[in-house]
């Protein structure tokens, strides 16, 4: 197969992103492709991954102050983080950073591959004109499920250059049906695009035991797993940790956490072995997960644990539909596990999940994935 490079957020200090770069990854590989990820820098990761912000304004002032007391706690994250990419991650010797466009992939590729995770969504402040390959290029140009979340293709601009980008492709796909969807009317039904399955959730549940590392967590417990830690979920996960008498812990997965950590003293923030494979062992050994994420879902089912997915909450005060939890669920034939706030007070906690039909729908899910990609890459 092709000399291939992978275009993702492989930098981000996010389990779900690194986790779907290491998958996609040993997919292309045991497929037989010659694949590595493109050690990028994109636009933005200085704001997102910093200790401190340069101080411009109040809110910048209060930001840093927040995050003072976490700073130590950060350093441990981003030398875990590090210490997994070294491990599993197989980089590109050259590094991109923007605003350089990546004319140079050229020499290196035969394909380029854009995607998984959120590299196409107007909503995800990492994402930036580069993962849609701008210019032209000799190497065959490929998008494997990349997210729009809850923006819109449209959101870009100017948009005649994104039709083009688009249009360059030579195969298309992306991760949910409401990506699908939108992309066709920007291009107005002119492509045919797949919908395909996140990275890691081409694998069975073994391969991510193999790269697991203790977490350090011992009994039963709940885990909480979120990126902006909704107070609605947060009401959520304490409802469900009384009704099961489950301790609850939590990871550092975005700046809410920190206002989490003050206004909820009997959650346990989870402070040591940070890494990607630490937190694969935590979910691997949770009584049951509560999460507002896609990949806490994903890796709920992947593991074939019970768990639950708590709805935003609207702006006419019901649950908001979250198109890639419910997506999933949907095609998995999960439904009735994302619930709402004031479901978690009556939903039944002690049936469990039968997961035999999801687990044959998800492998299903996987195999036509892995015949795209291979059709994609011949």
């Amino acid at each position: 197969m092709l000399k291939t490079g992978i275009l993702t957020f492989q930098k981000s200090l996010n389990y779900g992103s690194a986790l779907q770069a290491w998958a996609l990854q040993e997919k292309l590989r045991a497929l037989g492709a010659d694949a590595e990820l493109i050690d990028y820098t994109p636009d933005h990761y200085a704001d997102l991954y910093g200790y401190l912000r340069r101080v411009r304004s109040a809110a910048d002032l209060r930001y840093d102050l927040g995050n003072l007391p976490f700073i130590p706690l950060l350093r441990r994250r981003k030398k875990a983080f590090q210490s997994f990419w070294d491990q599993r991650f197989r980089l590109s010797e050259q590094k991109y950073a923007y605003p350089e466009t990546p004319e140079r992939l050229n020499d290196r590729y035969e394909a380029i591959i854009c995607g998984s995770d959120q590299i196409w969504s107007s909503r995800a402040k990492d994402a930036d004109v580069n993962f849609f390959l701008p210019i032209g290029h000799k190497a065959k140009k490929i998008s494997y499920a990349p997210s729009l979340n809850d923006g819109s293709i449209a959101d870009f601009s100017p948009a005649e250059d994104y039709r083009r980008y688009l249009s360059d492709f030579d195969c298309l796909s992306v991760r949910e049906a409401d990506a699908k969807a939108d992309i066709e009317a920007f291009l107005g039904g002119s492509r045919e695009i797949a919908v395909l399955p996140d990275p890691t959730l081409l694998h069975p549940k073994e391969a991510f035991e193999k790269i697991a590392e203790p977490s350090g967590l011992t009994g039963e417990y709940l885990l909480f797993f979120s990126v902006n830690y909704n107070r609605t979920t947060v009401r959520a996960v304490k409802t469900v940790a009384r009704r099961t008498g489950l301790p609850v812990y939590f990871y550092f997965t975005g700046s809410n956490a920190k206002r989490t950590a003050r206004e909820n003293k009997d959650f346990h923030l989870i402070r040591d072995r940070l890494s990607p494979a630490c937190f694969l062992d935590a979910v691997k050994n949770a009584s049951m997960l509560v999460c507002d994420s896609f990949h806490g879902t994903a890796f709920s089912v992947i593991f074939e644990k019970p768990f639950f997915c708590i709805a935003r909450q609207a702006e006419n005060g019901g649950a908001k539909r979250d198109a890639r939890i419910c997506g999933l669920l949907e095609q998995l034939g999960l439904s009735d596990r994302f619930i709402s706030e004031v479901d978690a007070e009556t939903v039944d906690l002690e049936t469990p999940i039968d997961y035999t039909g999801a687990t044959e729908k998800r492998m299903a899910m996987a195999e036509y994935a892995e015949t795209w990609l291979r059709d994609a890459l011949s």
